[in-house]
This record gives structure tokens, C-alpha cells and sequence, in this order.
């Protein structure tokens, strides 16, 4: 009997390492990121025809989730436009302002074509990203990038964006507002000794605060509009 068992042991761990492919466990979902990609293509199309700003008649039910870092946690995506569009591609988030609360979204797009097995987290991302309520896409329609001179001279800058909330059950947009932010009033870096890096240090500092801010008010006003929950 021991014999027995210990010849069938390495088939056992052979046929436990053998698991499935990004690609074989996308097509189990397929149905449910096909929809998913449907309503991103909608909500697209419904922001690039320049919705008019509405509110919320009432906070929505069943109210929205954000939970940064926490898909399992949230029943809403942040993304945006761009990203949104085109998932699956690299994006400059320095130039668009990505403020990267999409809590990986993008990833069951750009995994599901991937060859190879399957990280162990790749279901439950499925599962996460295909089963939110709410999809919110934020458009930059203004955006100036803070600047430091050579001569260590600061200008503010600032963006303003336009927010989209869209509920998959209903199939429509519930809420479109402006959002703006400023960068920091003041510039506080790091730099080395020398002072050879001190205006890269300084302008790198200020564009994160604007990055910083920018995501601050796109939770805050998403909860006041919604009556949801949005967590950094």
C-alpha cells in the first residue's frame, strides 16, 4: 500500500500544477466581460457626446462603493476616458492625468489574451471587475501642469474634469458633474546636496500634488452627488 502511494504522489502534484490558461479561464467568462465591454463602449460613446451636467434626483440605491486598492470591497470603477476606450493599451498617465483608481480593471482585459497559466488571482479579478454596479469615467477638459523654473520660480496649475457616473442596470449616465483642483500653494521636495536635481525634485513634487488633490475631489464630490462611499 505504501509503494502504491508513493508512485502515485508525483502524478498527483503533476496533474495540481497543471492548471489552467489566462485564455481558458477567460472564455469561462466571456459572456460576462463581453458586457462589461459592451457598457464601457456605451458610456464612451454617451461622454464624448458632451452630456449636459445633472445631479441625482435622490442618492442612488443600491448607493456606490469605492474602495482603493479593494475591488472585492467596490461595486464601482473609476477610469479614465481614454482608458476606458482602450484597455488594453499603455497609457502616459503623466500627460492625461490618470489618477489610477480603476482597482486594475484594465488587467482582465490585457490577461484574458495572454498565453501561459493563470495567476491564482486572475477568477476572483474576473468575478470583481465584471460584477460592478457602477462605472465612473472622469474626462480631462482642462488641465495647465504645475511648473518650476530653473530659477526655482513656481507657477500653480490646475485641471478641471468632467465626471460621469453610469449605472449598468439601467443602461444610462445618473450623474455628470465638473470637478476641478489646484496644485499645492507652496512646493516642499527633497533634493541632493549639490542642488544639481533641485528643479526636478521641485516640479516632480508639484505635479503629484495637483495628481493628489485631483483625486481628492473626484471621491469627495462622487460621494456628495451619489451617497455612496468613496475611500482612498
Amino acid at each position: 500500500m505504501n509503494r502504491l502511494f508513493l508512485s502515485l504522489l508525483p502524478v498527483a502534484l503533476l496533474l495540481a500544477s497543471c492548471g489552467e490558461t489566462f485564455q481558458e479561464v477567460a472564455a469561462r467568462y466571456q459572456t460576462a466581460i463581453d458586457a462589461l465591454r459592451a457598457d464601457m463602449e456605451q458610456v464612451a460613446d454617451l461622454v464624448q457626446a458632451g452630456p449636459a451636467d445633472t445631479d441625482t434626483a435622490a442618492p442612488l440605491d443600491p448607493p456606490p462603493v469605492f474602495k482603493l486598492n479593494d475591488a472585492a470591497g467596490s461595486n464601482t470603477a473609476i477610469l479614465i476616458l481614454e482608458r476606458l476606450i482602450e484597455p488594453e493599451r499603455s497609457l502616459p498617465s503623466d500627460e492625461l492625468l490618470d489618477l489610477r483608481l480603476s482597482n486594475g480593471l484594465e488587467n482582465v482585459f490585457i490577461w484574458s489574451k495572454r498565453e501561459g497559466k493563470a495567476f491564482e488571482t486572475f477568477e476572483p479579478a474576473i468575478l470583481d471587475t465584471t460584477s460592478v454596479r457602477y462605472l465612473v469615467v472622469y474626462q480631462v477638459l482642462q488641465h495647465e501642469a504645475p511648473k518650476v523654473d530653473a530659477q526655482l520660480h513656481y507657477t500653480i496649475g490646475g485641471a478641471r474634469l468632467g465626471v460621469h457616473v453610469y449605472d449598468r442596470e439601467k443602461k444610462a449616465l445618473v450623474a455628470s458633474f465638473p470637478v476641478a483642483a489646484l496644485s499645492a500653494q507652496t512646493v516642499e521636495y527633497t533634493y541632493r546636496k549639490d542642488g544639481s536635481d533641485q528643479a526636478v525634485a521641485a516640479n516632480n513634487w508639484a505635479r503629484s500634488s495637483l495628481w493628489e488633490n485631483l483625486r481628492k475631489a473626484v471621491t469627495e464630490a462622487l460621494a456628495e452627488k451619489t451617497g455612496g462611499i468613496f475611500a482612498l
